[in-house]
């Protein structure tokens, strides 16, 4: 124990421990303002760079479907398909590319079968090479025109190359089905049209996730990606740099978490993925008990194109698969030569390949369709 001195005067005494840490606070307090001062300087500069420059955070009006039945028709879907002669339209709450025509709007039509096509006969024409489209959302080709989708341009450009046989195109692509659901369409409908190949385009969410995920993260990723539907708050409203930054982040952690289920679920005895491979083998099974040439192309996310595509592994995994199924697959990844992805999308604010992407892959995947069908050319 310290013995104090009473001889010795206040300045002679050690000085308390508690005025010693009042005193190193003192000190820290104009070295915190200082650096408080600072970030407010730098955000204040950032804040006038942004608004100079015109950037800032994403936001877009969100896109709104409506179903349009034919006069007296009841919402019933068909069997394999979609409500018979029903319209979806898409509109978006802008046309950044000038392409989705008045209202900023595009119709999907379907036929009899519930098909976004036109109306195909059960027996195939003598003479006609048949192709069948199965897919999803992608294949069926949200937001756009019905001309510009992949499975009518391959039509348009095969029946220029080959003259001999007319080629025949027909989509039974289905907005949100995967490949389960691909194998059951096949083997209840298009089976019957009698297809010289069949043309299976896979999407690396084309999982058959557990119902409680898939309903609410499967199609909607890039919406959760982007951050384009967050509604500004008191604090970010005012500031073009901290809504972008706030996006950014919130970004990163979703697209983290989001990419980190998709691939897992690839992996051996990922959730799903037991039933994405069974499904595959099953309809490469149904195509060879009927001699017909299968053809899987892997579309890819339209995200990290330029070398940094997170879900590489899923197309490894199942192009993998195709290998041991024995039959043709082609990875569209290598298809779109110079972008990065977001730039072919339908819209900010919709992930879905738009029509230069339809085209770019169409173009793809001419040559190896059109050697799966040589086997066809005299179809019986």
């Amino acid at each position: 124990m310290t013995e104090i001195d009473p001889d010795r005067g206040p300045s002679d005494r050690e000085t308390p421990r508690t005025a010693i840490g009042a005193g190193r606070f003192l000190g820290i307090v104009p070295k915190l303002a200082l650096a408080a001062a600072g970030l407010v300087v730098a955000l204040a500069v950032a804040e006038v760079v942004f608004r100079v420059a015109g950037l800032g955070p994403s936001r877009h009006r969100p896109s709104t479907e409506e179903v349009i039945l034919p006069v007296g028709a009841e919402p019933v879907r068909a069997p394999f398909g979609y409500i018979p002669h029903s319209m979806v339209r898409s509109t978006y709450g802008s046309d950044p590319r000038k392409y989705f025509g008045p209202g900023a709007r595009v119709d999907h039509s379907h036929n009899s079968r519930g098909w976004r096509d036109r109306e195909h006969e059960l027996e195939k024409p003598a003479g006609t090479l048949r192709i069948l489209g199965l897919g999803d959302s992608y294949l069926w080709g949200q937001g756009v025109r019905i001309e510009d989708t992949l499975l009518v341009r391959l039509e348009r450009r095969l029946n220029l190359e080959i003259d001999d046989h007319p080629v025949e195109t027909i989509n039974s692509a289905e907005f949100g089905s995967n490949t389960v659901h691909q194998l059951a369409s096949f083997e209840g409908a298009g089976i019957h049209y009698e297809p010289d190949l069949v043309l299976l385009v896979f999407v690396p969410n084309d999982i058959n996730l557990p119902a409680r995920r898939a309903t609410t993260e499967r199609i909607d990723f890039f919406r959760a990606y982007t951050s384009i539907y967050l509604d500004p708050d008191a604090v970010r409203s005012p500031s073009k740099f901290l809504g972008w930054a706030w996006q950014v982040v919130l970004r990163d952690i979703r697209a983290r978490r989001h990419i980190h289920r998709l691939v897992d679920g690839f992996k051996p005895g990922g959730p799903g993925a037991r039933e994405c491979r069974l499904a595959l083998g099953g309809i490469a099974d149904l195509c060879r008990s009927h001699d017909i040439p299968l053809v899987v192309a892997i579309f890819p996310f339209l995200h990290g194109l330029d070398g940094r595509n997170p879900f590489r592994s899923i197309h490894e995994v199942v192009a993998g698969y195709c290998v041991e199924l024995d039959v043709t697959c082609v990875d569209l990844a290598g298809a779109f030569p110079g972008y990065s992805g977001p730039e072919l999308w339908v819209h900010p604010t919709d992930q879905h390949p738009n029509e230069e992407a339809h085209a770019l892959a169409a173009e793809a995947l001419i040559g190896p369709v059109r050697a799966a069908l040589e086997g066809r050319r005299n179809p019986t």
